[in-house]
């Protein structure tokens, strides 16, 4: 099943890789993935009884977080890199 917190958390460290770490402009997601990532961050803090902080549904790992027409990554250029989901990782071939 493809998951987004994780497409999202590998293309952040391939971004700041390949960017010396600079952080991009924001990360869009359409309105139902935004959604389900808000509730699914907030269903895991809440049941190892972490705090949320004001606007813990704002950013991602520091990105702001903002409902677009696609799912992207919005470089710091304005570019926008589509978000690619996979099925759950293989194993790498022997």
């Amino acid at each position: 099943m493809p998951n987004l917190y994780d497409a999202l958390t590998q293309m952040l460290r391939e971004y700041w890789k390949a960017h010396d770490g600079a952080y991009p402009q924001a990360i869009e997601l359409m309105p139902q993935d935004l959604q389900a990532l808000r509730t699914g961050r907030k269903l895991i803090n809440e049941s190892m009884n972490f705090q949320l902080d004001e606007d813990w549904g704002g950013e991602f790992l520091g990105v702001p977080l903002r409902e677009g027409q696609m799912n992207c990554l919005v470089a710091g250029d304005g570019q926008r890199l589509p978000v690619q989901l996979t099925d759950e990782e293989q194993p790498p071939a022997a």
